[in-house]
């Protein structure tokens, strides 16, 4: 292959030719020209020079360049063919492009002649490779339609929006006994035996590409239920995001696999001790009988040998008893074992051997028989066992007089044996179980069946105790009932903790303290009260300030011990006739009943967040939370009790407005929920009135003391109310949703007065806007920047994008994509108050951010408080080691600015500056940069 440039250039001037190579050979030295100028020796060349490139005059003696153009067209489609002519108006030129022209320069610009060749050589190169591209993909779906018609694993092509079923091949036809028109005719939903919404779930995981392995039980035609493996995933056919499903039967491995399971649970279960053993003696397996047995762990007994347990055995008596096994299956022994802390008892083993691929393997089946020893040898002293027993026992005769009772029931009832015997068990009836169940009880054991029941008995000293009974007859070898036997369990403490559940039914398991449920009925007997002695009630709710943030913060566990510690302390506030409950999460109510006048209620309540703020010690750390309280008394705040909770709640939140205090339920606090409303409206119609502004807030290089860049916050001129806070309006979008539109407008200005100033010829410099977290959800994020970018021809690297911690730990993989979608823009991402969230090092690394921006809560404390600064210096040194940049956010001291230079830290912002300006003002001061 030649390796220089073959250029045919169709000119009737040589001069303009040798101009042409000129141009040319300034981006590609290595070139071979060749100048024709009429049509046969066009053709010729085309022919024979083959050209990479065509340069054509439009104007020429014998023919014109559209006739040119339409030769190139008919012989070398492929090459790039490019006018360059004196003159073209625009008219022509239009018609020369739609034509099939690749680009036009006229002689008088020939400097673009250059650039242009080399544009059209890479264009050429992508339309050869997409060329490429598309052939391959037509190659790879004749290919996957081979594989599917062909092969033996059943498999259904899937439409995940419609759950129909696209496709089946013919192994999947013959597997579900439906013709494979039938199964196109079908929905997945009809062969899966999972409900159609669990159905459509999974599909959405598949293709999410969260999962793409699947286990499912599928109907058969002939209405047969099978266990099928299912491994999807998502694949492009003909434009369409189809699902390949590739289904095994796993029916027989499922069954074999219960069997195994079946055969370990008894292993795991039986009981009896169950040994593997090799041919050396050592141990291989051991269950949980064996292992209790002998008192060792699991792992432990596995390092063991049979040396180890049986003291008698030698590797000579080992051998015969392996010996033994050659002419009989099993062989069955006596001997004495020895446990881990040395104690010995009698066995009975059993040993057989398995011969498994090739290699003998050796079970041992060791039964306990220390009791039959004693049972044995010491039969008569079988009373000592029964008495021993931890459940009372009680013997009698057929007519119901006791006969013998062990020393556990004289322990549980008080009664000594001789106390009882030859008398009624009757005598410990409490009289709360009814003669009915007597009779059934009679009924049943008389006839030879067991009782199975409660008893709520009394014990000698007349305290009452719950006993479940067994009661069965004894028959002698004749048939015939000899006794009736009783054996009695002591469920006094479960009878407690089944009153304990039901405790829990109606009070906070968290805190003890009455929930809801409970708070609602004794408000409403509170209520009935009142109305009879013309006192007053008063409803007292609270929440923890900021508790949500400690418990993100600091973990669930510390927020749970707070919530625990606040109960305690409002319990020892109230009076004993007062009730304290919890609603839910931070929330308290105290019910204060009885009441003379509502004089009653403040110093309850400022007793009540005095209490709240005193230090918590909750493991090694000391904390201090505020409280906010709203008080509604009936009967004037309401008549029943969800209205008196209600205005509480709106007394509550004025309070939590003003500050840590408590506030009395007043009618016009309802006033401030209809100002909301109506916020809630004028926010709606802000746009639209083009009420929104930015203001900039310069962002400054340590090293340089210059202005770099800055951070662009959102401002709104309302016409009644003046300049609205971001706090006010901000927390207000993001509940409804009206964030999404003023987020994209935020985009969409920062980007339009980047391009005023640049076409003003001021400084240009980068800007970073705020996304709110549902902003950040959006999946047309980065297309909607890069569509403002590309209105504006605006470089991305202009444009900054602010997110918090929480914002992308919400759904990390998600958040990853989505900021790489920034990256492959252009646009530069900065980590926003850095420090306050929850993301951990091994996330951090992988988010492709370019800055850490500390936030402000730490800077303000940094220059005095020594575990801010190290928090600061901290954050310095993770952005440097992760190649990020350290941003300090709310700079207002020297002091502050000296701590940052000293740490290292890359830039600030903050008041010490400036505060956010205008676009005017904070184009004036980046003109004039700052000193020192």
């Amino acid at each position: 292959m030649p390796l220089a440039l073959r250029i045919l250039l169709v000119e009737d001037s040589s001069a303009d030719a040798e101009f042409n190579a000129y141009e040319v050979r300034k981006v590609l030295p290595a070139c071979e020209f060749r100048r024709v100028e009429t049509r046969e020796d066009y053709l010729a060349a085309l022919a024979d020079f083959t050209p990479d490139v065509i340069l054509c005059d439009y104007h020429l003696p014998r023919f014109d360049g559209l006739a040119a153009l339409d030769l190139a067209l008919a012989h070398c489609p492929d090459v790039p063919f490019i006018l360059v002519t004196g003159a073209l108006d625009e008219a022509t030129a239009v018609s020369c492009m739609k034509a099939g022209a690749w680009d036009y320069i006229l002689k008088d610009h020939l400097s673009r002649l250059g650039p242009a060749v080399l544009g059209a050589l890479e264009q050429q190169r992508l339309r050869l490779e997409n060329r490429r591209a598309n052939e391959e993909l037509r190659q790879s779906e004749e290919r996957y339609r081979c594989l599917f018609e062909d092969n033996h694993a059943v498999m259904l092509l899937l439409d995940p929006e419609s759950s129909e079923i696209v496709d089946a091949n013919p192994s999947a036809a013959a597997f579900y006994g439906y013709s494979r028109e039938q199964l196109r005719s079908k929905r997945i939903t009809e062969i899966n035996t999972l409900d159609a919404d669990e159905v459509r779930r999974e599909m959405e995981l598949a293709k999410a590409a969260q999962r793409y392995h699947f286990n499912f039980r599928h109907r058969l035609a002939d209405g047969s239920i099978r266990d099928v493996e299912v491994f999807s995933a998502t694949i492009s056919l003909s434009g369409r995001a189809l699902l390949l499903s590739i289904i095994h039967d796993v029916t027989e491995r499922k069954t074999a696999e219960t069997g195994r399971q079946l055969a370990q649970f008894c292993i795991d279960h039986a009981a009896i001790g169950m040994l593997r053993i090799d041919a050396d003696g050592r141990i291989l397996m051991a269950n949980e009988r064996a292992c209790r047995s002998l008192g060792y762990p699991h792992g432990e007994l596995r390092e063991r040998s049979l040396y180890d347990l049986d003291p008698n055995l030698t590797e000579s008596l080992w051998r015969e008893q392996r010996r033994a096994l050659d002419g009989q299956e099993t062989r069955t022994f006596e001997s004495v074992h020895r446990r881990k802390d040395g104690t010995l008892f009698p066995v009975e083993v059993t040993l057989s051997r398995l011969d498994y691929e090739g290699q003998f393997l050796y079970f041992a089946f060791v039964y306990d028989i220390a009791d039959r020893k004693l049972y044995e040898e010491e039969m008569r002293k079988l009373s000592t066992a029964v008495e021993q027993s931890p459940a009372s026992v009680i013997l009698t005769d057929p007519w119901g007089r006791i006969e013998y009772v062990n020393p556990k029931f004289t322990q549980i009832t008080g009664y000594a044996a001789e106390e009882v015997l030859g008398r009624n068990p009757s005598l410990m009836k409490s009289g709360e179980t009814s003669e009915e169940e007597y009779r059934q009880l009679w009924e049943t054991i008389t006839a030879g069946g067991e009782w199975r029941g409660e008893f709520h008995n009394r014990r000698k000293d007349g305290s009452l105790f719950w006993e479940s009974a067994a009661i069965s007859a004894i028959r002698n070898e004749f048939g015939a009932i000899s006794h009736f036997l009783a054996v009695k369990e002591d469920i006094t403490e479960r009878k407690a903790y089944e009153e304990q559940l039901r405790h829990l039914a109606t009070h906070d398991e968290l805190t003890g303290l009455a929930n809801r449920t409970l708070l609602l009925d004794r408000l409403e007997q509170a209520i009935h009260y009142a109305q009879r002695s013309r006192r007053l009630v008063a409803v007292l709710l609270l929440d923890l300030d900021r508790f949500k943030v400690l418990n993100d913060s600091l973990g669930h566990s510390v927020g749970d011990e707070l919530l625990f510690s606040a109960a305690q302390r409002l319990r020892t506030v109230v009076r004993e006739m007062d009730s304290v409950a919890r609603l839910g999460g931070d929330e308290f109510v105290i019910l204060l009943g009885e009441l003379a006048g509502e004089d009653d209620v403040g110093p309850v309540a400022r007793k009540v967040l005095e209490h709240l703020t005193l230090p918590y010690q909750l493991g090694a750390r000391d904390l201090t939370v505020t409280a906010s309280l709203g008080i509604s008394l009936y009967p004037r705040d309401g008549q029943d009790a969800e209205t008196l909770l209600r205005n509480a709640d709106v007394a509550m939140y004025r309070a939590k407005e003003e500050g840590g205090c408590f506030r009395f339920y007043a009618p016009e606090m309802n006033l401030r929920v209809m100002e909301t409303l109506e916020m809630e409206a004028d926010l709606r119609r802000a746009l639209e009135r083009e009420e929104f502004c930015l203001h900039y807030q310069p962002k400054v290089a340590l090293a340089t003391g210059k202005i770099y860049g800055a951070e662009a916050l959102l401002r709104w001129r309302h016409p009644e109310r003046g300049m609205v806070a971001p706090g006010t309006f901000i927390p207000l979008a993001e509940e409804t949703g009206l964030i999404l539109p003023i987020g994209e407008w935020v985009i969409g200005e920062v980007c339009a007065q980047l391009r005023r100033w640049r076409d003003a010829g001021l400084p240009v410099l980068p800007v970073a806007a705020n996304l709110s977290a549902r902003q950040f959800r959006r999946e047309d994020l980065a297309e909607t920047a890069r569509c403002f970018l590309r209105e504006r021809d605006l470089e991305p690297g202009l444009l900054e994008m602010e997110l918090t911690e929480s914002m992308i730990m919400r759904d990390p993989q998600a958040a990853v994509a989505t900021m790489r979608q920034f990256k492959d823009l252009g646009v530069t991402l900065a980590l926003d108050d850095f420090g306050t969230g929850y993301s951990s090092l091994n996330y951090l690394r992988r988010f492709p951010v370019d800055s850490l921006k500390i936030d402000r809560s730490f800077i303000s404390d940094a220059a005095d408080d020594p575990s801010a600064a190290a928090v600061v210096t901290s954050i310095v040194a993770i952005a440097h080691s992760l190649g990020l940049q350290a941003v300090a956010e709310g700079v207002e001291t020297r002091r502050q600015l000296d701590f940052l230079r000293h740490c290292g830290c890359d830039s600030f912002q903050g008041f010490y500056f400036s505060r956010p300006l205008p676009a005017a003002d904070f184009a004036a001061l980046a003109r004039q940069g700052i000193a020192g």
